[in-house]
């Protein structure tokens, strides 16, 4: 009975997906708690220059896993090739859905919304075409 109502709701309704933080993992880290971390340190009771120190290092750290990590995503890094695919085969299951939707009145597209800075979900779109 749950399929039924599951294939009711693709062939009725928008398909709207959120796509967060832990998607792109293994390849990309986790940032946990880097803001919380940036905010505490504005109050912290330490000299100026040790703040500078600790504000460049998490932001290094940052820079280092994820940002740069970009730039090998777009040089093919044999290591992102995992979740790439994984990118391509959510992709290609939504596209095969919804060339089999038969409601006329709905576009046969979803609605992709990320909070994600790395351009996995770019590059795998480019590549199914």
């Amino acid at each position: 009975m749950k399929i039924e109502k599951l294939k009711n709701t693709i062939q009725d309704c928008n398909i709207n997906f959120l796509l967060g933080s832990g998607l792109s993992c293994p390849y990309l880290a986790l940032l946990g708690n880097i803001e919380a971390l940036l905010t505490d340190l504005d109050s912290a009771p330490i000299d100026a220059t040790f703040k500078k120190i600790i504000r460049v290092s998490l932001y290094k750290r940052y820079f280092d896993q994820v940002i740069n990590k970009n730039l090998q995503i777009l040089d093919g890094d044999a290591n992102a090739g995992r979740v790439l695919q994984q990118y391509k085969a959510f992709l290609r299951c939504w596209h095969s859905i919804l060339v089999k939707r038969k409601v006329t009145i709905l576009s046969k597209e979803i609605n992709l919304f990320t909070t994600n800075i790395d351009i996995f979900l770019d590059k795998a779109l480019v590549l199914l075409r």
